[in-house]
């Protein structure tokens, strides 16, 4: 995979599998545009560590109406995009029975409808060929208690991808990744940490390095178009 002159856009840069994505692609050479909600101390070391080819943009993806001026913005600075890479995300608990409007509207609007308008916002922008890769969860298509808006907009996300997917071809592929326990949340106690492991056929967590490696594979591949890579341990099996 060349990474002479190209671009990638990551959304979600500044912490977690975003943090780690935007980096390995940085110390591969590519030039990056970092989106990000809320600016961390790690993605100021890697500005300054690579501010040549490195620009981080503030964005709320709950705000669609800015999704344009935010995509000209990216363009005008690092030019046309190779690969869009949405991994920004809203995950908590919504317990049926107590799901509040506000609460499903936050969770939809970060998690698949915001990725929709900023994607839509790119589309004009996108080298051919091209790739999108959608970062979803295993409980897109499993069920997961206690979360029942955030799967359901997850679910809503994979069925974009391959709508996405039918779309755009052939220029551009579109593919997801679905981490299973990964990189878990860090307000999980050592009792919710261990009940997650336990549910993988390997029997561990994954780290952001797997998921890094997975998209390494897709953006090498030129014949796979509109599928969800399981990054999960096979805890999907479970």
């Amino acid at each position: 995979m060349t990474s002479e002159n190209r671009h990638i856009v990551v959304v979600g840069c500044a912490r977690r599998i975003g943090l780690t994505l935007t980096q390995c692609f940085l110390e591969c050479g590519y030039r990056v545009s970092g989106l990000y909600k809320t600016e961390s101390s790690e993605l100021s070391l890697i500005q300054k560590r690579f501010g040549d080819r490195f620009t981080a943009f503030p964005f709320d993806l709950r705000k669609p109406d800015q999704a344009a001026e935010m995509a000209q913005k990216a363009v005008r600075q690092n030019g046309s995009v190779f690969a869009l890479i949405p991994v920004a995300s809203q995950f908590y608990r919504t317990p049926l029975g107590q799901v509040t409007e506000a609460s499903w509207d936050d969770l939809f609007d970060t998690n698949v409808k915001g990725h929709f308008f900023l994607t839509q916002a790119f589309l004009s922008h996108l080298e051919r060929p091209s790739h999108i890769i959608n970062l979803i969860d295993i409980f897109s298509f499993k069920p997961l208690r206690g979360y029942i808006a955030y799967t359901a907009a997850k679910g809503a996300l994979l069925s974009l991808t391959r709508n996405l997917a039918n779309e755009l071809a052939p220029h551009t592929q579109v593919n997801a990744i679905s981490p299973g326990p990964v990189l878990l949340p860090e307000n999980f106690t050592e009792e919710e940490k261990s009940l997650h492991c336990s549910r993988t056929l390997l029997g561990r967590t994954g780290s952001p390095t797997d998921i890094w490696n997975a998209v390494q594979f897709l953006l090498a591949s030129r014949y796979i178009t509109g599928m969800n890579l399981c990054v999960d341990g096979g805890s999907s099996l479970m």
